[in-house]
């Protein structure tokens, strides 16, 4: 057998002939020297599932060299000993490569992003804004990693998202990465609906962070001098009046510096914040107190006709449709000097402390009010006008508080 073995030298003297002719390496392999002059290898085997003849072209040499040609004729042995047909093998290379292809954890995501468009738009399961925010999480913070998107859903375990994910926690992240861990949940258990993986590996995944840090706030006491400083400070009045809004109203900061007028009815002094504004995301209803009202009164002046939200970006007021920076107050509380004293979210605490401690209103009461009340009880309450009216007194009972507070007042 070994003198019949081929060396590129003996391929290389092979004579052109009238007719066309093989030379044999041995072990299914040869080579067909056709009679103008091209040299062409061929493997021949038995087929599996017929046990017929059959002979495959794997190249022409010197494009295909002997050793190419050599290993391709083993890998081919091995299919068929394995019950696989070579001749079919390309087609199951790429339908194969689809497989693999289909199953990167980068093409679930966007299938999955497909289904779920289809969710809002056909079945209202979910909202159009729960829709963008979960898909952007996933592009904003996962998708710019190659190595880690291009990876198949089957072999992707969550320490590898972790590693990405670190930076994030070390910063203390927390909700971000809470939230990054429920979509990606969500995604696997749709491969998993979808039969691309067995298990969830995923599913209620959290990753230890550092411990929340609460968020610096005063005593109810030193609110009076706060109220003072932000009277006294050459802010804009815009500024000013956002600052007081939101302590009245007693939302979180975005959610004040992102009203819109076409949310408050100032005649039954009720703005109802639609879900996709919220943290909690359901609509939560504020009962407005007569000094919130007269807060609005003067954003009226200030604010140019037809505009969309009751804040301004006054960087950009050709645009009607942006806002003033959700971090507004906090940059005015630390150029008054409040800085790791008191932000703005602290205004909440504030109210929650003198409500809680006046012992005039239920705690129910107070928690809805600050939009902590699941939704079940949100509902029951929502529906109860009794509760409307009883949110109505809280809410001007507050107002009332924090004008006298203030002292020498903007309102």
């Amino acid at each position: 057998m070994a003198t019949n073995k081929l060396t590129d030298l003996k391929i290389k003297n092979l004579k052109i002939k009238d007719k066309n002719y093989e030379a044999s390496d041995g072990n299914n392999l040869s080579i067909l020297i056709k009679k103008n002059g091209s040299k062409i290898w061929r493997f021949r085997y038995l087929r599996p599932d017929t046990k017929k003849p059959n002979q495959l072209s794997l190249g022409e040499y010197p494009y295909i060299s002997l050793a190419e040609a050599r290993e391709i004729r083993d890998k081919y042995k091995t299919l068929v000993l394995d019950g696989v047909d070579p001749a079919n093998y390309k087609e199951l290379e790429e339908e194969q490569k689809h497989k693999e292809n289909k199953l990167k954890f980068i093409n679930i995501f966007w299938e999955w992003v497909n289904h779920q468009k289809l969710n809002f738009l056909d079945k209202n399961e979910i909202t159009e804004g729960t829709f963008r925010r979960n898909r952007n999480i996933i592009v904003n913070h996962i998708l710019d990693y190659d190595d880690l998107v291009n990876k198949s859903i089957k072999e992707l375990i969550p320490a590898d998202f972790k590693e990405y994910l670190q930076p994030l926690i070390n910063q203390n992240k927390t909700d971000l990465v809470s939230r990054i861990c429920q979509v990606l949940g969500r995604i696997f258990e749709y491969a998993k609906v979808m039969g691309y993986i067995e298990y969830n590996k995923f599913l209620n995944l959290k990753f230890a962070t550092h411990r929340s840090k609460n968020m610096p706030t005063l005593p109810p006491n030193e609110l009076p001098l706060v109220l003072k400083a932000i009277n006294d400070y050459p802010a804009t009045q815009q500024t000013k009046l956002l600052a007081y809004f939101q302590l009245l109203t007693l939302v979180r900061p975005g959610e004040a510096a992102t009203a819109k007028w076409v949310d408050i009815n100032t005649e039954k002094a009720l703005w109802i914040i639609p879900e996709d504004s919220i943290k909690m995301r359901r609509e939560h209803i504020v009962p407005l107190s007569t000094q919130a009202l007269k807060i609005l009164e003067k954003m009226k002046d200030i604010t140019p006709p037809n505009y969309d939200y009751v804040f301004i970006n006054r960087k950009y007021l050709k645009d009607k449709t942006k806002h003033t920076s959700k971090e507004t107050v906090n940059t005015l509380l630390k150029r008054m000097g409040y800085k790791d004293k008191l932000v703005a979210h602290g205004f909440r605490s504030i109210a929650s402390t003198v409500l809680n401690e006046s012992l005039k209103f239920h705690p129910d009461l107070i928690e809805i009010s600050l939009s902590h009340v699941d939704k079940n009880t949100v509902r029951a309450i929502y529906n109860n006008a009794k509760y409307i009216s009883k949110r109505f007194e809280l809410m001007q009972w507050w107002g009332n508080y924090v004008e006298k507070a203030s002292n020498i007042s903007i309102l």
